[in-house]
Parts: structure tokens; C-alpha cells; sequence
């Protein structure tokens, strides 16, 4: 009997684009909907004969098709559909009647529902997806309208100085200053940074719309007043940004006449609206946010797999020294050479075509250009204080408004491709609505934060305690080596630690290797005096081993080769082709050699009990012969001789072969053989060994291609450390192969 380690495969899930359309689907030779509703005659009929149907009436609301299918109300189909009623054929609809009855679907009566009583309103347009079409429209003209303005040119010029006082300051086109309560433009690109030692309120901001600049500074930077949080530990309203209305609350009308419909443009906009006050007024605001951090995941982010290998890609690349300003120039002109080139998406790598959600990347991507400032200058709102604000006061300012002007370039990228890829209005609406909510809360939801924590505390230690059980069970199959018959714990290492004068656990050293990694931080015993494991968790590799898990009954296992699967025996009549594996022979090397550890057999017996247990059958895994040995000399200077050999082995030797270890195996085909390479088979009394040629020339090159492919091995080595996988694929394993 043959086992079969079967593993799952999950497939990447690619972006996509969500549309808005309204489809009818009509299958061939039946009746569609509409078709149905055009007969009169159909209405109200009985379903055991059509003839019959004509001469029953229904109640007004209630509509039937041809099929004995309830239909909407009339009223409300006329709303919907606006379209007459058309004449069925007969003939088609009697058709239809025998193909339902010879599928016996046909002769029960319907289930009436109650008819809808919603009034729906006039239809804008001939269809619902015009309807839906013109209401978006009609609800985003405004700031559509807006947005465009202040995309249609280039920001205006940055003043050459920055005015330093509390509250907003507004710039003329020649830089002259003057105060304001708020930015009064429709439309703005926003900024805000923090001094994260200063407490919880922004320090600074800078914001520009089509023909102004403006910069607001807090009133503890400029006048050292202190700004206290309201009670609980909550913001108060008077130290947050104003953008609609004065810092007074006074100024508030109750009648809501400042709520205008303005949009705000910025990159990851979330965090800059957490300081605007009138987000935080009841009244609610019309005031909208265009986040382009969120059209570029859209367009053109990163997966999660490919964001860790992105990461450990630029972390191993990063130079010590900052770049040269002849390397910015360099690696500029190369951008806009890449500019002016035809550009084809599908040839070029997925690094080229994402980047990562930072602003200096998104703009290097979209914009196909470098920062033209430092970013090094936000470590002083990070590792510094408001004295150190201060003293560089003109220098982060221009700092936060270049990160405006830097937003607002790409937006004038990013909109038309956004646009281009979800053309529909009620895209662009959603995506604003959702950039606006928010979730009023009290004391109760800080409650339930604290209860939710305590719960998942609770069930973490109740896992752990159970997975420390577990072990401690596991771990006492040890007598009488009852973990060689298991199905689940055969393949971990059972072998102990050698005792020595520097051991200084002796209980320790006595325990299995794979029990002692989970024990070594332990400082408790438990009654039998064995160490309790303190690094457990649902993480590990060996959970799923010492939980027992089952697919359809059968163990879980894990291999590197193949990740995690589950092992069953071979189904009937399973033809197996052998893996080929591949070795390298290398010269007997001087001096002691350490024999490899001892595999552990595979308990075959107790898979064929389980089998048996679960009424599964079990089959006789049948070989399938080899191709015939074909030898070719290459023409290439270079070439080597790509010959296939098969060495015949004895029935007696073939069973030493099971019992030797890597090595031993690799010097026994080189005394027979000089190719160094090889794979087993069975072929009547004797064994065929397959010997493998060499590596050609062809493969070298296609090697050394495939290695200088760096972001493919990492995510290669990545993959291998993913959870299991869902396509189910299928290898064979014979006994021999599952014990070495």
C-alpha cells in the first residue's frame, strides 16, 4: 500500500473593479421575463393547463408570468421598465409548458408572497441604471465641479516667508499675509503635522487651493498656552482645526448655514480629518475627503505578500549614506527618459508597475519623478520638541506646505486614472461618503473595548493552557516508544540531549528535542517533574500535530518540499510515477564524518487501521516504467553528454538501500556509475535505478537567470512559510520515501 500526501494551493486574488450595470440574462429556448409579462393572457391562470389559465381572473396587485412566477405589481412596473407589454407566441409558451412538465415542474401552484406596497418615485431616465447614474451626478456636481478647478493648473507659488501666529494666515499672490477665521476656498490640498511630544493636538498645517496659499499654527507653539484635553481624557473642540467655521463655538449657526459642500484633498486623509474640528459636530458636515493614498491602493498598491518582500527587498538594498545629489539627477533623468518611452504595462515587472503607500513612493511612482525636498526633516516632529519646532519654524512649514504641493501634483496624476478605471458616478460618490463617516460613541463603548480585550485575554490563555495539556500528553508517549505507532507524532524528534559536566538541567536534558525548544524559558514543573512549556502557541508547526487535525479523516502532515497536506493511502488502480531527486556526489572528505540522524519510520499499519476504521479502500499502487534510455552528444563547444543510464541493482541490495543514508547511497552510485544522479524504481525481480544526466548548458543559463530574479526567491522562501493552501493537488509517496 502507497500513501498520497495531498496538499492545498491558494491562488492569488487579483484586483478588480467593481461596475454598476442592469442585465437580463435569457436562456435559450425558454421564456424571458419580459416576454412572459407582454401576454395578457397569461395573468392569473391555473398552472395545470393553459388553456384553462384565460378564463381565471386574479386580484389587480397580482401578476403571473407564463411560468407561474410572481411578478412585480404593474404600477411598479411601468416605473422600473416604462416599456409596453408584448404579445407571446403561443406556441412558444406551450413549449415552454411541456418542457416544465417533463421536468416535473409543472402543476403546482404558486406561492403568492404579498405584494410590495413602495411607492417608488418618477424615474430619472429610461432605465435604473440611468436613474442611479443621474442621482449620482446630481449629488457629486459639486464637488466634482470643485475638485476640477483645483486640478486645472498648477498650485500658485509658495510665499517666501511664513507668518508665525496662532490660527490661519491667508497669502495674496505676492506673499502679503493677513489673518482669517478659515480657508474660505470650495476646494483645498490639506496637511497637518504633529509634534508627537507635545500632546494630542496638531502643531502645524498648510493648505493651498487654486490661487492661495494658507498655514495655520497652534496656539501653544506660537503663544506657549497650554491645551488640555476635556475630561476623559477626550479632545477639546477649541484647540482643533477650524475649515467651515470660526474657533468660537459661538459662531456655530443652529440653523446649519455653514454646512457647504467643499472637498479636501490629502494623503492618507484620515489622519489629517482627525484634527478638523467641525468632523467632531453633531450636525454633521458637507464638507468631503479625496484620500489619494486610496486611489493609488486602488490602481496600483501592493498585495500583502508582495508588500514583506518589497520590505525586505529595500531593507537589504538600503545604503548607509543617504543618496548624492549626482544620484537624485541620475535616477531623475532616468524617470523622465522612462516618461517619454511607449509604455507597456504587461512586459514590465510588478515592482515597477506599485510601489508602497508612502507619499515619496506613491509620487515616485504616479509622477515618474523624486521628491524635490528632504523628508529627513519631519524626525524633529517625532524625536524632538516644540523648542525645536520653533527654532526651525520656516523650515518644517515649508516642509509640511511642499508636502501640499507634492499631494496636489498627484492628484493631477491619480484622478484621471481613477476616472479611467471607475468611470461610474456612484463610484466616486461612494468613495466620497465613505471618507466622511463616522461612529458617535460614550462612555459605553469604552466599556465595551475593555470587556472585548478581557474576552480575548480569557480565550488566549484558556488556547495555551490547552495546548500545554496537549504537549505534556504528547510527551509521555516516549515509554515504550508508543509515538513510533502514531500517526501525527512519528516524525518529530525524539531523541535527547547528551549529558554532560555543562548540562545543568538533568530533567531537561532527558526530555524529547522537540519538546525541550518549548521548554527552555519554563520555570514551573508540573507534579510528575517534568518542565511545563512556555513557548506555545496556534503559530507553531507542531500545533496542528499535537491537536490531532484531521482532513476528511485522514492525518495532517507537513513536508518542506510540499507544505501542509494530509496523508491517505493510494486510491485503486493509482498509477505512481516516482519523484526524481537529485544528488550531488562529492569526494570522501578527510577525517571523522558524522553519520546523519536516524529517519523515523512511517507507521504504515496504523494509516491501513485508519483506512480501514473510516471504510475507505485501499489500493495497490501499480509502477509505471521509464522511458528508454536515448543518448545524444551535444555540438556546442561546451556541450557535455546528456545520456540517460539505468544502473540494475539486486533485490538484496535494493533493501540495503532503504536502510542507508544520504551519503551512503551517493557513494554507492558513484562506484556504479559516474553520472550523479538518480531516482529508484521497481521493474520485475532486480531494480532499475534511473540514473540523471548532468546539468546541460541550457540549464545553467536559464539558472543564472532564475537567481538573478531576487524578488522571485524571496517570495519563493516566503511562500514556503504560508499557511496551507485550498487548490488540492496531489504526490505519491511510497514507504521509503515517507521515511527518508
Amino acid at each position: 500500500m502507497a500513501v498520497c500526501l495531498r496538499y492545498p494551493a491558494i491562488p492569488f486574488l487579483r484586483p478588480f473593479a467593481h461596475r454598476i450595470a442592469v442585465t437580463r440574462i435569457v436562456r435559450r429556448g425558454a421564456v424571458s421575463s419580459t416576454q412572459a409579462d407582454s401576454d395578457p393572457t397569461t395573468k392569473g391562470r391555473n398552472p395545470r393547463d393553459v388553456s384553462d389559465i384565460s378564463s381565471e381572473k386574479s386580484p389587480a396587485a397580482l401578476r403571473l408570468n407564463a411560468a407561474q412566477i410572481q411578478m412585480i405589481p404593474e404600477s411598479q412596473r411601468t416605473v422600473l421598465f416604462n416599456t409596453p407589454l408584448r404579445e407571446l407566441d403561443p406556441a412558444g409558451v406551450q413549449g415552454m409548458v411541456e418542457h416544465l412538465r417533463s421536468k416535473g415542474l409543472w402543476g403546482f401552484e404558486p406561492q403568492i408572497l404579498p405584494a410590495p406596497t413602495v411607492q417608488l418615485p418618477e424615474m430619472l431616465g429610461g432605465s435604473v441604471e440611468e436613474h442611479f447614474r443621474r442621482i449620482a451626478e446630481e449629488q457629486t456636481r459639486p464637488y466634482v465641479s470643485a475638485l476640477d478647478g483645483l486640478l486645472r493648473g498648477q498650485a500658485p507659488s509658495m510665499p517666501a516667508k511664513w507668518e508665525y501666529k496662532a490660527g490661519w494666515t491667508k497669502y495674496e499672490k505676492d506673499g502679503t499675509p493677513y489673518p482669517i477665521a478659515y480657508p474660505d476656498a470650495d476646494a483645498l490640498v490639506f496637511d497637518v503635522e504633529t509634534c508627537l511630544s507635545a500632546g494630542k493636538y496638531a502643531t502645524l498645517a498648510a493648505a493651498v487651493s487654486a490661487d492661495h496659499w494658507y498655514t495655520w499654527c497652534s496656539s501653544r507653539l506660537v503663544n506657549d498656552t497650554p491645551e488640555l484635553l476635556a475630561p476623559g481624557e477626550r479632545l477639546d473642540l477649541r484647540y482643533l482645526i477650524p475649515l467651515e467655521t470660526d474657533s468660537s463655538a459661538d459662531s456655530i449657526s443652529s440653523n446649519g448655514s455653514w454646512r457647504k459642500e467643499r472637498i479636501v484633498v490629502g494623503h492618507n486623509v484620515a489622519f489629517d480629518r482627525s484634527y478638523i474640528r467641525e468632523q467632531y459636530l453633531m450636525e454633521g458636515s458637507r464638507m468631503r475627503f479625496l484620500d489619494t493614498m486610496s486611489l493609488h491602493i486602488a490602481l496600483a498598491g501592493f498585495t500583502t505578500a508582495q508588500r514583506a518582500v518589497h520590505m525586505k527587498m529595500t531593507a537589504s538594498r538600503k545604503k548607509t549614506e543617504p543618496p548624492t545629489e549626482a544620484e537624485k539627477k541620475k535616477e531623475a533623468a532616468k524617470l523622465a527618459k522612462k516618461k517619454g518611452a511607449p509604455e507597456n504595462v504587461n512586459s514590465r515587472r510588478w515592482m515597477e508597475v506599485g510601489s508602497m503607500n508612502n507619499l515619496e513612493a506613491v509620487y515616485q511612482l504616479h509622477c515618474d519623478a523624486i521628491l524635490p525636498y528632504d523628508k529627513a526633516l519631519s524626525r524633529i516632529f517625532v524625536d524632538g520638541n516644540l523648542n525645536d519646532v520653533r527654532d526651525n519654524f520656516d523650515a518644517l512649514m515649508s516642509y509640511c506646505a511642499n508636502d501640499v504641493r507634492a499631494t496636489h501634483q498627484l492628484a493631477q496624476a491619480l484622478v484621471p486614472k481613477f476616472r479611467e478605471a471607475a468611470p461610474h458616478p456612484v463610484t466616486f460618490g461612494g468613495l466620497l461618503e465613505m471618507s466622511s463617516v463616522y461612529l458617535p460613541v460614550n462612555k459605553n463603548w469604552e466599556i465595551y473595548i475593555s470587556k472585548s480585550n478581557e474576552a480575548c485575554t480569557q480565550i488566549e490563555d484558556d488556547l495555551r493552557r490547552s495546548l500545554v495539556k496537549l504537549a505534556v500528553d504528547a510527551v509521555g508517549m516516549r515509554e515504550g516508544e508508543a509515538y513510533k505507532d502514531d500517526l501525527w507524532l512519528w516524525d518529530l524528534d525524539w531523541s535527547s540531549q547528551k549529558v554532560t559536566s555543562r548540562t545543568k538541567n538533568l530533567d531537561l536534558a532527558a526530555l524529547p528535542n522537540w519538546y525541550r525548544e518549548l521548554s527552555k524559558k519554563s520555570e514551573t514543573v508540573d507534579a510528575k517533574g517534568i518542565p511545563t512549556p512556555e513557548d506555545v502557541s496556534l503559530r507553531m508547526r507542531l500545533t496542528p500535530k499535537l491537536m490531532r487535525l484531521t482532513w476528511n479523516g485522514w492525518p495532517l502532515h507537513h513536508t518542506p518540499e510540499h507544505g501542509w497536506g494530509w496523508l491517505e493511502p493510494a486510491p485503486p488502480d493509482l498509477e505512481i510515477v516516482p519523484r526524481v531527486e537529485l544528488f550531488e556526489v562529492k569526494p570522501p572528505t578527510k577525517g571523522k564524518v558524522k553519520p546523519p540522524a536516524e529517519a523515523a519510520p512511517f507507521p504504515l499499519h496504523k494509516l491501513h487501521e485508519l483506512a480501514v476504521k473510516l471504510g475507505r479502500p485501499i489500493g495497490i499502487a501499480k509502477s509505471v516504467p521509464l522511458p528508454q534510455p536515448v543518448a545524444t552528444t551535444g555540438k556546442k563547444k561546451n556541450a557535455v553528454n546528456t545520456a540517460v543510464v539505468n544502473t540494475v541493482v539486486s533485490e538484496e541490495d535494493w533493501e540495503k538501500l532503504g536502510d542507508m543514508s544520504p551519503e551512503e547511497q551517493r557513494a554507492f552510485f558513484a562506484q556504479n556509475s559516474s553520472v550523479s544522479s538518480f531516482a529508484g524504481l521497481a521493474e520485475g525481480k532486480n531494480r532499475v535505478v534511473r540514473v540523471l544526466p548532468p546539468v546541460t548548458e541550457v540549464d545553467q543559463e536559464l539558472s543564472s537567470y532564475l537567481s538573478e530574479d531576487i524578488e522571485m526567491r524571496e517570495f519563493q522562501a516566503k511562500q514556503q512559510k504560508r499557511p496551507p493552501k485550498v487548490v488540492l493537488k496531489k504526490v505519491c509517496l511510497n514507504a521509503t520515501e515517507l521515511k527518508t
